[in-house]
């Protein structure tokens, strides 16, 4: 308290020492040095660093985001949708192996048919699938898009997983062709 004070006593002394004319100046400097440290005090507090974002712009930039996120999920819930209906679809005693046999022999593609072995993996969460891994050789293009075609069209979400095509070095009009029908069924 008593350097305080003795501070104080120094500038009141100080003051009382100058004319009326030089503390009317000290007195303007002074006040307009107060004025100018306020100022920049409040007008930097109020700047932000150029890193950095304000809250409006982070609810912005948030905003954008949740619309994204939401017409994605729309989308990926119009797939869901799909697959559940087509599922649902799916007859109680439905046979891929069987299905894709009986398609074999309506397509009369019988004679290339070199291997046919039924598969099955079962899902994590939802669906089991089922598989045929079908081999064919020497076959015409014309039946093997018919034949795919119409493989398609089967019930039981029944889809082509894998297509292997190649065209034969003895015969460049016939294909060999390796191919995976998958169906899908709802997990027991």
């Amino acid at each position: 308290m008593t350097g305080q004070k003795k501070i104080l006593d120094s500038l009141a002394g100080y003051f009382s020492k100058l004319s009326a004319r030089e503390r009317y100046i000290v007195l303007i400097g002074g006040a307009a040095f107060l004025f100018f440290v306020i100022f920049f005090a409040l007008f930097l507090s109020r700047r932000q660093p150029a890193g950095k974002k304000t809250k409006i712009d982070q609810l912005a930039e948030q905003r954008i985001q949740l619309s994204k996120t939401a017409q994605e999920y729309a989308g990926l819930r119009q797939v869901v949708d799909l697959v559940d209906s087509r599922v649902a679809k799916r007859p109680a005693d439905f046979d891929l192996y069987r299905k894709v046999n009986e398609l074999i022999e309506a397509t009369t593609i019988r004679p290339f048919v070199v291997k046919m072995d039924p598969g099955s993996v079962e899902g994590k969460e939802y669906l089991d699938e089922e598989y045929v891994d079908l081999n064919l050789q020497r076959i015409d293009l014309r039946m093997l898009v018919n034949f795919l075609n119409q493989l398609e069209q089967l019930p039981g979400l029944a889809r082509i997983g894998q297509l292997s095509i190649k065209t034969r070095l003895d015969n460049s009009k016939t294909l060999d062709v390796v191919v995976r029908i998958s169906a899908y069924k709802e997990k027991q």
